[in-house]
């Protein structure tokens, strides 16, 4: 199993202005969050959308969904002219009762918009537990907790799992442990280091050090971090996170960084 990120931080950073990651296995090829920049990440990191087989969409946020509508615009345009051909609906997975602009963007402004087009649409797949099997990979989303309706995913193979955690409460994070227990690796958002905890509560986040606790009594093998609000914090929350799980167990991603597992 592979995976790329394509952007960390969120939508208030400069340097890295979405949130994104790619998850690949024989041939199935899986992104995880629509951010507004999402489209240039993925030309920028080698990729089409029309590459990708489904899109994961945690929640309704400008910097984890903000760039649907236009992902979906660029998949009509690869198809129309040849850049690259979609022979079957792109799948975008949300969560239960999740907010409905997502599946509003997908379901109604998009054939709206392109009907006619090579491109038929979008699927929706909605729901809680498993909603994709393809090529021996398995995506089930669960719900976190936030001010806000919000989902995470568990991604497995035979011999790899992944659980992809965004923004959510510790609270959020504990009550998902069976889900969280023995991956191969944790993708999680952390509002920052032990410093920051108040703030991380006040604005439904975790901290790097919370997050860490459970991956250590979840058997979890390594745990990499994203979406830190202060930039000059990320070196703390890293080091407090690998105090408790050890030297080298944790990282922050980066634009760009890859993984295999």
């Amino acid at each position: 199993m592979r995976i790329t990120c394509i952007g960390s931080q969120g939508y208030d950073s400069h340097e890295n202005s979405s949130v994104g990651f790619i998850v690949e296995q024989n041939g199935t090829r899986i992104l995880l969050e629509a951010s507004t920049l999402v489209s240039h990440s993925l030309v920028d990191n080698g990729f089409r959308i029309n590459d990708f087989d489904a899109v994961f969409v945690s929640h309704d946020h400008a910097d984890h969904a903000g760039g649907l509508l236009g992902l979906l615009h660029s998949s009509s345009f690869e198809s129309f002219y040849g850049i690259r051909q979609r022979n079957k609906k792109l799948l975008i997975i949300i969560g239960k009762r999740q907010d409905s602009c997502v599946a509003n963007i997908a379901e109604n402004v998009y054939p709206h918009f392109f009907s006619g087009s090579a491109v038929e649409g979008a699927k929706i797949i909605e729901g809680n537990g498993r909603a994709l099997r393809q090529n021996g990979m398995q995506i089930s989303v669960f719900p976190l907790v936030h001010p806000l309706p919000v989902y995470g995913a568990v991604i497995k193979t035979k011999t790899r799992k992944v659980c992809y955690l965004p923004d959510t409460t510790y609270a959020g994070i504990l009550q998902n442990i069976p889900k969280i227990r023995q991956s191969d690796l944790v993708i999680a958002a952390a509002y920052g280091s032990s410093s920051l905890k108040k703030d991380a509560e006040q604005y439904g986040f975790s901290t790097a050090d919370e997050i860490a606790a459970v991956c250590k009594t979840s058997g979890v093998k390594r745990l990499g971090l994203f979406h830190c609000f202060q930039k000059a914090d990320i070196t703390k929350a890293i080091r407090e996170a690998e105090d408790i799980l050890g030297n080298g167990m944790a990282f922050y991603f980066t634009e760009r960084s890859k993984l295999v597992l």
